[in-house]
């Protein structure tokens, strides 16, 4: 009976070592993380209290006038777009050709510019 354990008993404990292992150590990372959101969260609970209190009025007209400040987002429209990945390469260089030529000639003259 050993004979025939004996060889696949280092896989057998590594496997049964692997069983209780991984999800000790996942358990012990999920601890972890609840903490720190539950931390985050009692922060969260504690400015939400701050603004709903009276005392809090002053806290919240600071806000509205910080929120008058922030910049606005921009919403991308068709016509800002000046390339998309659907159409192909080839599409691009065959619509801008004319102006990547002019900026090959123009750089071309530079550089002959600079060797001189």
């Amino acid at each position: 009976l050993v004979s025939v354990w004996g060889p696949i008993s280092p896989p057998l404990l590594l496997y049964a070592v692997g069983f209780v292992g991984i999800p000790f150590v996942r358990a012990a990372r999920v601890r972890r993380k609840n903490r720190t959101i539950q931390a985050r969260n009692a922060i969260r609970n504690r400015w939400a209290s701050a603004l709903s209190s009276p005392r809090g009025e002053r806290l919240r007209r600071k806000l509205s006038a910080v929120r008058s400040l922030r910049p606005r987002r921009k919403v991308v429209q068709e016509q800002d777009i000046g390339y998309k990945s659907s159409s192909g390469v080839h599409q691009f260089l065959e619509k801008d050709s004319a102006s990547l030529s002019d900026f090959d000639r123009r750089l071309a003259k530079l550089d002959d510019q600079v060797s001189e």
